[in-house]
C-alpha cells in the first residue's frame, strides 16, 4: 500500500504541475530506477503530459556497420580477421540475424513484442554477437528516433540474457546500466526486472550492448512505455491520461509480483 500512495502522490504532483501553463525548462536527461521518483520529477516540469511511448526508424549495428533490416547479408572475407587473431572466418554471405543461431530465446510470456518492439505496448531490442564471424556479426546497438521531441519516458523494465554465462552492461541513452542494478526475478531463464525511466530533452532512444565480442545475446524490454511531452495549455482529459498511466504502472507491477509458475 505504501508504494501504491507514493506513485499516487507523485501522479498528482505531476497532474498539477499539467494545469500550469508554462513551458517546462530544459534539463539534462536524468535516469531513474525507482517509478514514484520518476513521477515526482516529471510534476516539477510544468505543463506537461503523458501519452504512450512509440518510436520510429530503427537503425541497428554491429562491428560491420548499420543496417535496418535483420535478413541484411554481409559478405565475409575468407581467412584471419581484419587485424588478425585466431578465428579463422569463413568466407561466404551471412545474415544479420545469424547471431540468433543456437542461442537461447526469451520465455514466450516475457518476449511479448517479438525480437524489436517500437511501442505503444512494448519498446524492445534485441542483441547478439555471433562470434563464428570475427568481429561480431550481430546487433550491438540500436537507435530509433521518438514520434515526438519528449521531456523524458519510463516503463517497467525488463532485461534478459539467454545463453552465454556472462552478463554485460546496456547503455541506454548514456546511462550504463550493469547486470545487477535490477533484482533478478528468474534465475532459470536470467531475467532482472524493475523499473526504467528518463528526464530529460530527447529525440532519439539508443541503446548500447556492451559485450565486446562475446558470444552471447541479450534483450531489453519496456512494458506500458509512457514519453512525457510538453502541453502549450491545460487540456481537459489531461487528469485522465495521468490516471491511467498510475493504474497500468501499479497493475502491471502487481502482476510480476506474482509467484512464477515454473516456481522461481
Amino acid at each position: 500500500m505504501k508504494s501504491r500512495s507514493t506513485l499516487a502522490g507523485a501522479l498528482l504532483s505531476l497532474t498539477l504541475g499539467g494545469m500550469v501553463a508554462e513551458p517546462p525548462a530544459a534539463r539534462a536527461a536524468t535516469a531513474y530506477l525507482d517509478a514514484a521518483a520518476w513521477l515526482s520529477a516529471a510534476g516539477s516540469l510544468g505543463a506537461v503530459k503523458l501519452v504512450p511511448l512509440t518510436l520510429h526508424a530503427p537503425v541497428m549495428s554491429d562491428a560491420w556497420g548499420t543496417f535496418t533490416d535483420l535478413n541484411e547479408t554481409v559478405d565475409v572475407p575468407e581467412g584471419p580477421p581484419p587485424g588478425g587473431g585466431s578465428i579463422w572466418n569463413e568466407g561466404g554471405e551471412r545474415p544479420r540475424s545469424a547471431f540468433l543461431s543456437g542461442h537461447g530465446e526469451p520465455p514466450g510470456s516475457w518476449s511479448s513484442g517479438g525480437l524489436f518492439a517500437l511501442g505503444p505496448s512494448d519498446v524492445a531490442a534485441t542483441f547478439g554477437c555471433y562470434t563464428a564471424v570475427y568481429p561480431c556479426l550481430g546487433v550491438q546497438t540500436f537507435e530509433a528516433t521518438f514520434a515526438q521531441p519528449i521531456l523524458g519516458f519510463g516503463g517497467l523494465f525488463s532485461w534478459y540474457v539467454g545463453y552465454g554465462d556472462r552478463q554485460y552492461p546496456v547503455s541506454v541513452n548514456g546511462f550504463t546500466l550493469p547486470w545487477d542494478s535490477l533484482p533478478m526475478t528468474d534465475h532459470t531463464y536470467r531475467i532482472r526486472e524493475g523499473f526504467l525511466g528518463f528526464i530529460g530533452p530527447m529525440d532519439t532512444l539508443s541503446i548500447r550492448w556492451l559485450a565486446g565480442n562475446a558470444d552471447d545475446t541479450a534483450r531489453v524490454h519496456w512494458a506500458t512505455p509512457f514519453a512525457i511531452v510538453a502541453m502549450s495549455v491545460p487540456e481537459p482529459h489531461a487528469v485522465a491520461l495521468f490516471a491511467g498511466a498510475l493504474v497500468a504502472l501499479v497493475v502491471a507491477a502487481a502482476v510480476r509480483a506474482r509467484p512464477s509458475p515454473l516456481g522461481h
